[in-house]
């Protein structure tokens, strides 16, 4: 006797009816809608309750402001690179030490506060500062804008070497005159007198290279004034606008993203459960 293979029958196929986007938000718009609004009303509160930060800026004009010397071929150019240069060396220690040791702050904390932004294009240097503190900010602007152009200025005088020139140059006077006043002493015929006369020699050599080293480093102290304090800060700016609408922004996002994500799956998770329901139904 033949044994026939007997199979099961499955009581009913599975459904696969799923719904659209825009059908899943219309028929769960609350669940969807839930997200949104408690992310919002999140980022709201936290918004509020974050503390601003404020950012104060000062400007400085590197360059002189005479007109004689803007028309001068390649100065625009050259300024410009040279504002590049300056706005670099706000995290220079001569830069950043004496506005610490001003405001009794540590390095550090100055050097990662403050910024320099050239504007292109100009030979105008932004100097940024943000503090918790409108006052602070500008405080911290100032002092960092008066500080590079001490630096710059410290940087193009040449003081202590224009110095050390001058008293070369008074030295070989003086010893010019003793010599001229020995070579006077001295017979025609004295042997002394080559080496008075050397002296005498050498003496106007020193004073000749000297007063040329010491005119050049004159010129090098007019140009202490190469950058100069444009505007100093007077007003600080808070974040707290713009950092709350980007707060809002996230959330709004979020929450249209995580409500249409549970409206679809709510939408299609109802939709199956019909359809098994009426599978069930369906008489055999």
């Amino acid at each position: 006797m033949a044994v026939e293979d007997f199979t099961i029958p499955p009581l009913f196929a599975p459904p696969t009816a799923r719904l659209t986007v825009l059908q899943a938000l219309r028929r769960n718009l609350v669940l969807a809608a839930i997200p949104v609004v408690v992310l919002l009303a999140a980022a709201l509160a936290l918004g509020l309750v974050r503390k601003p930060v404020y950012t104060a800026e000062a400007r400085l004009n590197v360059g002189g402001l005479n007109l004689t010397q803007q028309s001068v071929e390649g100065y625009v150019t050259a300024v410009q690179a040279l504002s590049v240069a300056y706005a670099r060396s706000i995290d220079a220690p001569r830069v950043i030490g004496p506005v610490a040791k001003q405001l009794h702050r540590p390095s550090l904390y100055v050097v990662s506060h403050v910024d320099a932004v050239p504007i292109q294009g100009s030979s105008v240097v932004r100097v940024l500062a943000q503090e918790k503190k409108p006052g602070q900010a500008m405080a911290l602007a100032n002092a960092t804008a008066e500080s590079i152009v001490k630096y710059a200025a410290n940087l193009n005088a040449g003081k202590t070497e224009s110095e050390k020139i001058r008293r070369q140059f008074m030295a070989a006077s003086a010893d010019l005159q003793n010599a001229t006043a020995e070579l006077a002493k001295l017979g025609p015929n004295d042997p002394a007198r080559r080496s008075v006369q050397t002296r005498i020699d050498n003496d106007n050599l020193i004073r000749q290279s000297t007063s040329y080293l010491y005119g050049q480093s004159q010129l090098g102290e007019a140009f202490t004034g190469l950058v100069q304090l444009l505007a100093p800060a007077s007003t600080a700016t808070s974040d707290r606008s713009s950092v709350l609408q980007d707060y809002l922004a996230g959330a709004l996002v979020g929450g249209l993203l995580l409500g249409g994500g549970l409206a679809i799956w709510r939408a299609n998770r109802m939709v199956q459960r019909r359809l098994a329901l009426e599978a069930l139904a369906e008489p055999r």
